[in-house]
């Protein structure tokens, strides 16, 4: 069995040090000042104008994204490679803010459009409201990531011996894990049924990223 050598643990602090200290940090900045913009963008003056509406929208979606990151982040600290820090990881980071960040290029998209509009001076009234197109948007977003939670499982990795000195080192407390949870992406399927359930969002979710494309 091959063993670890010292540079993985060394690697693992380092990332441990970025995930819990300064990832938080950057986090809560980017909370506050989203917060804040959508605090702006909520000025009656501005709301009269669509595209402050979506500029507003923008703002609590990246104050959703980062609270999200912000959770996982302070979670890793204290359970690093445990199966509930995985399940948060495939939960929150790995579906959740994947939705919101399709949901945040779409409206972005839109933005775009509103700015090109006011430039040329064009009014083309839609009867949607900006809260039904996000809300509508959001739901496709849901259902296109659908095949990270179908495609991924959590499972138990046992990890390799090692004599690594950084370990012993009488400055380091770090307690050396037997084996840590990962997740894994061979949970698939065989059943034409199956392959046919996940074709669906996949479609959904490559469609829409097709559209923004051509149109942008």
């Amino acid at each position: 069995m091959i063993e670890l050598d010292c540079s993985y643990f060394i690697q693992q602090d380092l990332l441990r040090f970025c995930w819990s200290y300064i990832l938080p940090v950057i986090c809560l900045l980017g909370i506050v000042t989203n917060l804040l913009s959508s605090l702006v963008f909520s000025n009656k003056s501005l709301q009269k104008h669509e595209i402050y509406r979506y500029l507003q929208a923008h703002s609590s979606i990246q104050v959703a994204f980062l609270v999200l990151s912000l959770i996982y982040f302070v979670n890793y600290a204290f359970f690093e490679g445990s199966f509930y820090l995985k399940l948060l990881d495939l939960v929150s980071q790995r579906y959740l803010t994947s939705v919101l960040a399709l949901l945040m290029v779409f409206i972005e998209f839109l933005i775009t459009i509103k700015r090109v509009l006011m430039i040329f001076n064009l009014n083309i009234t839609v009867k949607i409201s900006v809260k039904m197109t996000v809300l509508i948007y959001f739901t496709l977003c849901l259902i296109a990531h659908l095949p990270i939670l179908w495609t991924m499982e959590i499972e138990q990795v046992n990890l390799p011996p090692s004599n690594c000195s950084y370990l012993s080192n009488k400055n380091n407390n770090r307690t050396r894990l037997a084996f840590i949870y990962e997740i894994s992406t061979e949970r698939l399927d065989n059943s034409k049924l199956f392959k046919f359930l996940l074709a669906i969002p996949l479609f959904i979710r490559g469609a829409l990223l097709q559209i923004i494309l051509l149109i942008s």
